[in-house]
């Protein structure tokens, strides 16, 4: 059977006007994005997590092949952007069937 989706949940650090007269945004606070990617890009090819990314969230990842503004992270280590999706699906997705993303912000 071959795989038709790749099933992403996405964390993203919360970005909403902060709650008290600090400036400061609560700690714990994420926005998740959920979303579906192709194996396969148009062409045929693998599909990149750069490629994915850069679909799915454009402005936090506008490069396709390098981490400008954020990193994306799985079991605690960085992606590289260049991994095929189906083979992160393969090897590294969680019970519930999900690839589950972590994004941290590049200082």
């Amino acid at each position: 059977m071959e795989l038709r989706h790749v099933p992403l949940k996405i964390y993203l650090p919360n970005a909403t006007s902060p709650n008290n007269n600090t400036g400061e945004q609560p700690l714990g606070t994420l926005k998740i994005v959920q979303g579906l990617a192709k194996p396969y890009n148009e062409t045929g090819a693998l599909q990149t997590l750069g490629g994915t990314l850069h679909d799915l969230l454009p402005t936090v990842f506008p490069s396709r092949r390098s981490y400008i503004f954020a990193q994306a992270v799985l079991h605690g280590a960085v992606l590289p952007l260049s991994a095929p999706v189906k083979d992160l699906m393969h090897s590294a997705a969680y019970c519930d069937g999900f690839l589950h993303i972590a994004v941290v912000m590049v200082r």
